[in-house]
């Protein structure tokens, strides 16, 4: 094998920053979560389900389980987005991946929906919970690619010109 006269490079700035700025998000996305579903009836009313309001009870081990089963699945449908340098949902990930990513949160989906574990501290949430979480996490994946192609853009130099150009004219 011959090696390349212009190796790659890792971009060590760009994986930082993108890690940062997309983790903070999805860490956000999931408080916003977590709020909804304890400190309001958004949910109960807009899709039925039972609610995990801290009014209704003071046991969270169903919350436990709705937090889960959202951490796990937008936290590893990020691999799609991270993978891909154009939108995520145009470039085919490979079937490995892609059958890693169904199995694990087919189990995932799985243990949300009816494990009652003491140890874990969780109790089953039922399938309309499990969709609502789907759906929340389905509408909250779309702006990662953007977040993506906008921290690109902001380390490629160029919107620091247009910045430094709107300011001089």
């Amino acid at each position: 094998v011959k090696p390349s006269p212009l190796p790659d490079s890792w971009k060590l700035s760009e994986i930082f920053t993108t890690g940062v700025v997309l983790g903070s998000y999805l860490a956000m996305m999931t408080v916003i979560f977590f709020w909804v579903a304890y400190k309001t009836d958004f949910f109960p009313k807009v899709f039925g389900v039972e609610t995990l309001e801290k009014t209704a009870h003071d046991d969270f081990r169903k919350l436990a389980s709705a937090i889960y089963l959202q951490v796990s699945t937008i936290s590893q449908a990020l691999i799609f987005v991270t993978r891909s340098r154009g939108w995520s949902y145009v470039e085919r990930p490979g079937l490995l991946l892609v059958a890693a990513f169904i199995i694990a949160q087919l189990i995932a989906t799985l243990i949300a929906v009816y494990a009652s574990w003491s140890f874990a501290a969780i109790e089953g949430i039922g399938w309309g919970w499990a969709g609502v979480i789907w759906l929340y996490n389905l509408i909250f994946y779309i702006p990662l690619d953007f977040i993506k192609f906008f921290i690109r853009y902001a380390l490629s130099g160029r919107a620091w010109d247009l910045v430094i150009e709107q300011r001089v004219s």
